[in-house]
């Protein structure tokens, strides 16, 4: 059996470089290759994104490692995530040399824990210059496919060819133009089962294709590099609404990684759902999401 640690801390909020009050407190915990990192922290206003990092000195600087994002993070919130420790230390020291975290608004106002004797001191944070190898490899993989035509009609599975076939159709005799209703659309196209979750429960199975076709995405979707290079391995992807918002959403499936949840937030992707649902994103499949508000 691995190694087991365990750090627990307070936060403490900082302004203009100032420790200030402490607004919640945070626990990391390591055992047999799985980080679990939980948190609460209470903000006098809620923040827009907070980005969280791990930060360690070396020769007078304060390096970060990133390891998640939070976007619309409220006034009172809770945090629990499990990761796996080789990809959230790829390349750098290991959780006991960390000498604490930090949750960065910007660098005038963010929020941090000292777990030794090297105080925060923003003047000194480096933010990482360099991404894991890994991540460079898919990068280039997603840039060499931009310059690879998508593959044609005749190529795309015989389930998309029939879909495209009954589609109600884009346009008429007159050229003006017709576009489907979003019942129309719904009652086309078969259900996902099972659902994501609750609050997107309502989505059908497109392909890529499909895309030109339905007027509520953006037509500039078919385009989008992740989108491409994922839908080429699972040959579908997610489409949902959410009729009280009148708002879309598009998934794109796959198996959760680090890397790949970093390209997946460059390309507009910043959000992943495991089905079914689980505790524990790394190695398991789901669907990134983005929202199309209308």
């Amino acid at each position: 059996m691995s190694e087991y640690q365990r750090i627990v801390s307070y936060l403490y909020e900082y302004k203009n470089g100032i420790r200030g009050n402490n607004v919640g407190f945070a626990r990391v915990e390591t055992r047999d290759q799985q980080l679990k990192i939980s948190f609460t922290l209470n903000t006098a206003q809620s923040l827009p994104l907070l980005t969280l990092y791990f930060y360690y000195y070396d020769h007078g600087k304060m390096l970060g490692i990133p390891w998640d994002e939070i976007k619309e993070v409220p006034r009172h919130y809770e945090y629990k995530e499990t990761f796996r420790t080789d990809e959230v230390f790829q390349n750098c020291p290991p959780l006991i040399d960390m000498d604490g975290i930090l949750f960065y608004y910007d660098d005038h106002h963010f929020y941090g824990s000292q777990w030794k004797e090297n105080s925060i001191n923003l003047r000194l944070f480096e933010k990482p210059h360099t991404r894991p190898p890994q991540l460079e490899e898919y990068i280039e993989a997603l840039s060499l496919h931009e310059q690879t035509p998508f593959p044609e009609e005749s190529d795309i599975s015989s389930e998309a060819a029939t879909s495209k076939e009954t589609l109600p159709s884009t346009s008429s005799s007159t050229k003006e133009e017709v576009l489907p209703s979003p019942d129309e659309v719904w009652e086309h196209f078969p259900k996902l089962d099972p659902v994501l979750t609750p609050d997107y429960s309502d989505c059908i199975k497109i392909h890529f294709d499909d895309i030109p076709s339905l007027p509520f995405l953006p037509k500039d979707l078919s385009g989008n590099g992740f989108l491409k290079m994922q839908v080429q391995s699972y040959g579908h992807l997610v489409l949902g609404r959410k009729k009280l918002t009148n708002s879309y959403y598009v998934g794109i499936p796959g198996v959760f990684s680090n890397q790949r949840n970093f390209v997946a937030h460059l390309f507009g992707f910043p959000e992943f759902i495991t089905i079914p649902k689980k505790n524990l994103k790394t190695g398991n499949f789901g669907y990134w999401i983005m929202t199309i508000s209308h």
